[in-house]
């Protein structure tokens, strides 16, 4: 049982390792759009330039509240996530006997819990 319970802890380490790199990328890609978009508002002052700025700039300031959203509804969900294994960790710990373990654990996630409260 111990084997199967690895591999569950493994796959799920997995995915929060995927989601956070996902998320990192979120991040890159907003800051370089809006490095881009104030780039471009610059751009705007050169004479003819805002035709073909303005519209560029009003697509990504129409796009960007989504962005931010889908990026702090995923970073919720990955720090959850992070708690979940904490507490599978713990469960690991406490099933193959590590109680010294299981006890670190469970101090680490009481210690979250007040941190976040």
């Amino acid at each position: 049982m111990a084997d199967e319970i690895g591999v569950v802890f493994d796959t799920i380490r997995d995915v929060v390792g995927t989601a956070s790199d996902v998320l990192s990328t979120l991040n890159t890609i907003q800051d370089v759009c809006d490095g881009t978009c104030v780039a471009l508002g610059v751009a705007s002052a050169i004479p003819g330039a805002a035709a073909f700025t303005g519209p560029v700039i009003s697509v990504y300031q129409s796009m960007r509240p989504s962005l931010v959203t889908v990026i702090d509804v995923g970073g919720a969900v990955v720090q959850y996530m992070d708690i979940a294994m904490n507490v599978l960790d713990a469960a690991d710990a406490a099933i193959s006997g590590d109680f010294e373990k299981f006890a670190s654990e469970a101090q680490g996630l009481a210690s979250t819990a007040m941190a976040d409260n």
